[in-house]
């Protein structure tokens, strides 16, 4: 190599060659320190200039900078795209699959790390070991961030079975849901302060637990996510912004079907549906975006979600009390600003209302269960819930022709919601509810079957097909089915207690009783607070004559029931059967204090001052207590009530005893228009006519005594034939 100086002094071979190099792209190399420019001829001739250190002259900031982007241009394209598409899906996959923000800040530092590491590696830019364990480490990190995230979505954390799981889905915006900041402070607003009022409650919401979920577009949407986390119930919902920024929280608080477990009365699930930004009736609207002024609006609405969730927590976990008492404050909550015309589609009302009127039904408190549900019938005009359910008030009360009514209108919605979802698990039980309702057996058991076929491990369905079996005889079929509900309640660790003991009612049917005991005793220790249980074994017992038995299961069942009215009216049943009329009619003095409009009641108080008028130790006293609990009775009654024949019939027996004959036949005429086959009533109307002296009306009773088709007692058919006898055969 040879070198020229440009300066006054020669530079010699062995000054320069240990200082200075030429790397594989022809750049000059060097660690020298020589103030002087030289020229260096390679072996091809070319010179380069080096400068100083032999080092190339810097271009300056921005010439280097065109430079590094020229070279790396496609690394940096591919850094550019990665990290945008993460800054760009970083609100979406936080609010759908709740990935936290330092998951994705994570993500785009590794990421940037494994690009510029792998491809200065490929294009040989540097070869340090430093590179390569840069980048190696950056894709395990990267490849193990990514695989626990996909884990955290794919298989989220469940609840706890021991708690009672809320789960409460991020809040989307407008009718598209989409992620917003408001959204998202509605939602964690919402979990802070349910989290706060469920830890300050009392003892009764301690297994409480919340959790979060991403976003739901749907009611059927949210279920099912629910029901991946084992949620007992799902709050969702959407913030709508109208004209001049009004906001409007909508909020649906579901029940999980995994929760429809107890089937103790008929258990309608509430069929939800998408809300659309015209729904803004049902909640307060704010008039300003001002931060402040949203911030109160949104802690008002959240008000009634809060008292709405926490009363149906305490519903599902059967403190009707209060339940109805969280529920009263988030009705009024959500009527505090509401115009006084209720639009049809106020959804939100309609299910505070509907739960209402369940916890009233749970309560033995039927009239104001009735007004409930009514209104939740009307705020809600597409869901079936509401009506089934107002279809068994109907008919508690006697009123039948109503309660066939709205069965009808059930059916029909069921069917609308079906042409659109045919596999709702919903409205397929629903269907089957109201065609039960309607004593449509057949078809009541087409629809619980199809729910098994969408989803087999709906738990309450196998117990309602169940029952259907056991009406229409097929005891081998039912059990069949009791044993494959318990199979899989064992398996799945739900609570098999309804199984056990409708399985038991199966044995009973059978003549079985051992069997039928063993199910009634496995049902009682899995639910030790669930009054049915204790009922089905005070029955059995007094059935097989154990009545000390049966007396210690009456007083636990009165111990446990929420539905304290019916508890001390079968009480008082059983206390009249064993003929103890003074504690008979100390329990059902008790039952008509608490829900003083239950004419059964009062019909039942006034046979058991009857039954003990006619016993050796009756006063005229007695007579009077009777005939005045009637005359409640009826007065509390609708007219043309089927429950009417349950008042005529024992006050006609009063009047005859009385020998008060002429109101005797009233009262047996009346009883017989309800049902005009009764042999007691017919036989009792004969003899009534008997001693009034009314000969023609006595043979013609006498003589439909007789008749086979009344199938009456043997003992009451050879009666009347002795006094038709007597008094007829002439």
């Amino acid at each position: 190599m040879r070198l020229e100086s440009q300066g006054d002094a020669a530079v010699s071979d062995d000054q320069v060659k240990p200082e200075v190099g030429i790397d594989g792209d022809g750049n000059v190399m060097g660690a020298g320190n020589i103030a002087q420019v030289i020229k260096v001829q390679g072996a091809t001739g070319d010179i380069v200039q080096v400068a100083g250190d032999y080092h190339a002259a810097s271009p300056g900031f921005w010439p280097s900078v065109s430079i590094f982007i020229t070279g790396h241009w496609k690394v940096l394209l591919a850094l550019l795209l990665t990290n945008g598409v993460l800054l760009y899906l970083s609100p979406a996959v936080q609010a759908y699959y709740l990935v936290e923000p330092l998951v994705v800040l994570g993500s785009a530092v590794l990421a940037t790390l494994v690009i510029l590491g792998w491809s200065g590696l490929a294009g040989r830019k540097w070869q340090d070991m430093c590179w390569w364990i840069i980048s190696v480490v950056a894709s395990l990190l990267l490849a193990s961030l990514l695989a626990w995230q996909t884990v955290q979505i794919v298989w989220p954390r469940q609840f706890s079975p021991q708690d009672f799981g809320i789960a409460v889905a991020y809040f989307g915006e407008g009718p598209e849901l989409k992620p917003s900041g408001r959204g998202r402070e509605v939602t964690y607003d919402l979990i802070e302060r349910l989290t706060y009022e469920t830890q300050k409650s009392d003892s009764a919401l301690s297994n409480v637990s919340i959790g979060e979920m991403g976003i739901a577009r749907s009611s059927s949407e949210a279920r099912r996510s629910g029901q991946r986390l084992g949620a007992d119930l799902v709050v969702w919902g959407r913030l709508i912004v109208g004209e001049e920024g009004a906001i409007t929280v909508h909020f649906e608080i579901l029940e999980t079907p995994a929760s429809a477990l107890h089937p103790e009365y008929p258990r309608a699930l509430p069929i939800g549906y998408a809300y659309s930004a015209a729904l803004s009736s049902s909640a307060v609207d704010v008039h300003s975006t001002h931060y402040f002024e949203v911030k109160e609006a949104l802690f008002e609405q959240s008000n009634a979600i809060i008292y709405f969730i926490l009363g149906l927590a305490h519903y599902l976990e059967r403190d009707f009390d209060q339940a109805i008492l969280r529920l009263e404050a988030s009705k009024e909550a959500l009527n505090a600003e509401r115009e006084a015309l209720v639009q049809d589609s106020s959804t939100d009302l309609g299910l505070v209302h509907y739960y209402l009127g369940q916890s009233y039904q749970m309560l033995g408190l039927r009239e104001k269960a009735v007004e409930e549900l009514e209104e939740a019938a009307q705020l809600n005009g597409r869901d079936p819930a509401a009506r089934i359910s107002l279809a068994y008030g109907y008919t508690t009360l006697g009123r039948e022709e109503e309660a066939e009514i709205v069965a009808r209108e059930a059916v029909v919605l069921c069917e609308d919601v079906l042409r659109s979802s045919p596999n709702s698990v919903e409205a397929l039980y629903d269907l089957g509810l109201a065609y039960q309702g309607l004593r449509e057996n057949d078809r009541a058991l087409d629809a619980y079957r199809s729910v098994l076929e969408v989803n087999p491990d709906f738990h309450i369905a196998h117990i309602s097909v169940g029952r259907i079996l056991v009406l229409e005889g097929r005891l081998e079929d039912a059990i069949a089915v009791y044993k494959q509900a318990i199979e899989k309640a064992e398996k799945e660790s739900l609570n098999g207690a309804w199984a056990h003991v409708d399985l038991g009612d199966a044995y009973l049917k059978q003549g079985n009783t051992r069997l039928a005991l063993d199910e009634y005793l496995a049902a009682a220790r899995l639910e030790p607070e669930q009054d049915w249980m204790h009922f089905r074994l005070a029955q059995f017992y007094q059935v097989q004559g154990e009545i000390d038995l049966a007396w210690e299961e009456y007083e636990q069942l009165l111990k446990c029931s929420a539905d304290q009215v019916w508890a001390n009216a079968v009480l008082g049943d059983f206390l009249r059967e064993q003929r103890l009329f003074d504690l008979a009619i100390e329990s059902y003095r008790k039952a008509s204090s608490l829900n003083s409009e239950d004419a059964v009641l009062y019909a039942r108080l006034g046979e058991t001052y009857l039954d003990r008028y006619l016993s050796p130790d009756g006063q005229e006293s007695d007579a009077g207590a009777a005939e005045k609990a009637f005359d409640e009775a009826l007065a509390k009654l609708p007219e043309h009530s089927p429950i009417w024949f349950y008042v005529f019939a024992p006050r006609g027996r009063l009047y005859f005893h009385q020998q008060r004959f002429d109101l005797a036949i009233a009262n047996f005429t009346s009883a017989l228009e309800i049902n005009p086959l009764s042999p007691e009533i017919l036989f009792s109307l004969a003899r009534a006519y008997d001693a009034a002296g009314d000969m023609g009306n006595a043979c013609e009773a006498y003589q439909k005594v007789q008749d086979p088709d009344i199938d009456a007692q043997q003992e009451w058919v050879a009666y009347a034939q002795e006094r038709w006898q007597v008094l007829c055969d002439q």
